[in-house]
C-alpha cells in the first residue's frame, strides 16, 4: 500500500505539524547542532518541511516506503532500519519518531526503543515522539477512509478496539485499479500506555519530558481532551 500513503493522508497538515516540530525542537535542545534524524520517515513528507531547518536523514523498516521518500527527497540520505534496532555512526540534534510508536506491544518495548533512540542523541538534543493514543483516554470506534487517484479508487474501513497493552486496528482496503476490484485486510494491533508511565521510561533514560497534546498544538495533553500524546525530551547534559 506504499504508493497509496500519501493519498491516504493528503489530508494530514504535515506542514503545520512541521513548524510545531521545529518550534518544540528549538524551545528545548540545548545542543548546538542542527542534525535531525527522522525514525519512521514512511515517504518522507515531514522532511520536505523540516529539511529547510535542519540538516535532515531518515529511516524506515519498509523498502517501499524508502523508494517513495527518495521521489520526495533527492540528496537526503535515507535507509533501512527499524526504531529498536538501527545502528548509525552518526549523533543527532534531534530525532522524530511520528506515528510509529505503537508499534511497540509493551513497555518493555517502548524502553528499549527509547534506549535506542537515546543511543543516537547528543547531550542536550532532543527526542520527539507520538502515539496515536493514550490508555488514560482511549476510546475506540469505527472509521471510514476514501482515496482516489488517476486510475483508482480505495475504500479502507477500519474498526478499533482496547487490549490490555494493545489496541487492535482492523482496516479492510477495498481497492478498485484497472477495472478490478480486490479486498486487502489488514488487522495490526498497535501499543496503549499509559502517559505517566511512559514519562517514568524516559526519566530512566535521562530525558527530561513534556507532554504536549496534539502535534501541533502548545497546549499540554490532558486527559480531558482526547488528542493524542506528543512526547518532548531533552537528553540531560
Amino acid at each position: 500500500m506504499a504508493r497509496y500513503y500519501d493519498q491516504f493522508n493528503r489530508f494530514v497538515p504535515y506542514k503545520e505539524e512541521s513548524a510545531f516540530i521545529k518550534w518544540a525542537i528549538d524551545k528545548y535542545k540545548k545542543s548546538s547542532g542542527r542534525e535531525l534524524l527522522d525514525v519512521c520517515c514512511g515517504t518522507g513528507s515531514y522532511l520536505v518541511y523540516l529539511r529547510e531547518h535542519f540538516h535532515v536523514q531518515g529511516i524506515d523498516i519498509s523498502k517501499e516506503m524508502i523508494g517513495e521518500a527518495k521521489k520526495k527527497l533527492p540528496g537526503v540520505k535515507l535507509g533501512i532500519g527499524s526504531m529498536a534496532a538501527f545502528r548509525l555512526p552518526e549523533k543527532f540534534d534531534a530525532i522524530l519518531c511520528r506515528g510509529a510508536m505503537d508499534y511497540n506491544f509493551s513497555y518493555k518495548e517502548v524502553d528499549r526503543t527509547i534506549a535506542n533512540f537515546v543511543r543516537h542523541l547528543k547531550p542536550g538534543g532532543v527526542l520527539l515522539f507520538t502515539f496515536e493514543d493514550a490508555k488514560d483516554n482511549f476510546l475506540g470506534g469505527t472509521n471510514i477512509r476514501l482515496a482516489t487517484g488517476s486510475g483508482y479508487k480505495i475504500v479502507e474501513i477500519s474498526t478499533l478496539r482496547e487490549g490490555k497493552e494493545v489496541s487492535y486496528w482492523t482496516p479492510i482496503y477495498f481497492v478498485q485499479a484497472k477495472n478490478k476490484l480486490e479486498m486487502i485486510p489488514d488487522p495490526q494491533k498497535q501499543g496503549l500506555f499509559e502517559v505517566a508511565k511512559v514519562k517514568r521510561i524516559m526519566e530512566k533514560h535521562r530525558l527530561k519530558s513534556v507532554v504536549y497534546s496534539g502535534l501541533s498544538s502548545k497546549k499540554l495533553w490532558s486527559i480531558k481532551v482526547r488528542k493524542h500524546p506528543t512526547y518532548v525530551g531533552v537528553l540531560k547534559w
